[in-house]
């Protein structure tokens, strides 16, 4: 197989185009003084090739821009900010769990901590909550009683290794209790049966038209990271594996309700940093900003503060 070096690009004979070498199979070793162009410089090909770039404009011209990202560490720097702006703000602690973080975040873990953390919980974290445990801190000042320390398992112990290392199933919010048959699905948990017909034996005294109890369903939320505590049994966690990786979700199963992701305005799924940034707006939306008392200005007591 011959090899022709023309206009510093390199062609194999059996690879040229058939419509381009068949006429001149044989005429091409006797043709070495020629120049061979590249494709689409060669004689009669300039249609064809401005057809193919016309199109591929068109098609671009489709495809929808990509809306660029808001660096992350902005983000963290804003979130920053308006949590400083907070804890001046409000220090009589009157937004609902305040006094128990009180606008107090814990220090941020250590590169080496971190990747510890993710070895043990089998998954990479999602980046916005990963930058903001590492930058920001892990754990402290956050919705509703704060969040959770990473590093210390929640009371209840709803994290664990092996159901965050399955991936979560779920796009949108769903029941347990509205599920055919929940208790032979995977990872739920039902109270036995007899133990419940032995409970409403022993309440005989019951009044007949007060509602019997019902049958207990709880699904053990796989690949999610519990990060606060609403309050009630109601936890808000962090989907770190699986469908919906990212996103802040509502249990509460607790009261009977089910899970179902936390959305913005637009019902649009939140992630970490939008989930802890609307917290800090409302809050500070909720507080007006601080006081300032100055007795030798009249406005103060004329103009009412905006809130």
């Amino acid at each position: 197989m011959k090899r022709w070096v023309m206009a510093a690009t390199t062609y194999s004979i059996d690879r040229l185009p058939r419509r381009i070498v068949a006429k001149q199979r044989l005429q091409l070793p006797l043709a070495a003084a020629r120049v061979l162009k590249p494709l689409d410089l060669v004689e009669g090909n300039e249609p064809r090739i401005r057809r193919q770039r016309e199109h591929h404009d068109r098609l671009s011209l489709k495809m929808p821009t990509p809306e660029p990202q808001v660096d992350l560490v902005d983000r963290l720097d804003r979130i920053r900010t308006k949590l400083e702006r907070l804890r001046a703000a409000d220090s009589s602690f009157s937004v609902f769990g305040s006094d128990a973080h009180q606008y107090r975040l814990r220090p941020p873990l250590p590169p080496e901590a971190l990747s510890d953390l993710e070895k043990h919980l089998g998954v990479q974290l999602p980046d916005e909550y990963r930058l903001f445990v590492a930058q920001l801190g892990d754990g402290g000042a956050g919705p509703y009683y704060g969040l959770i320390p990473l590093d210390d398992h929640d009371l209840e112990d709803l994290t664990q290794p092996d159901l965050t290392r399955k991936p979560f199933r779920w796009t949108a919010a769903f029941n347990p209790y509205d599920w055919d048959d929940p208790c032979s699905q995977e990872d739920v948990w039902c109270d036995d049966e007899d133990d419940s017909d032995e409970e409403m034996a022993e309440e005989g005294n019951r009044e007949e038209d007060e509602e019997a109890p019902q049958r207990q369903i709880i699904l053990g939320v796989p690949g999610a990271l519990y990060i606060c505590h609403y309050g009630c049994g109601i936890r808000l966690l962090l989907i770190v594996n699986g469908q919906s990786c990212g996103e802040v979700w509502r249990d509460a199963q607790n009261d009977d309700a089910g899970l179902r992701p936390e959305c913005d305005d637009r019902s649009r799924h939140m992630g970490f940093m939008d989930w802890y940034e609307r917290w800090l707006d409302e809050s500070l939306a909720t507080i007006g900003p601080p006081q300032q008392d100055s007795p030798e200005d009249p406005r103060n007591d004329a103009q009412e503060p905006s809130y």
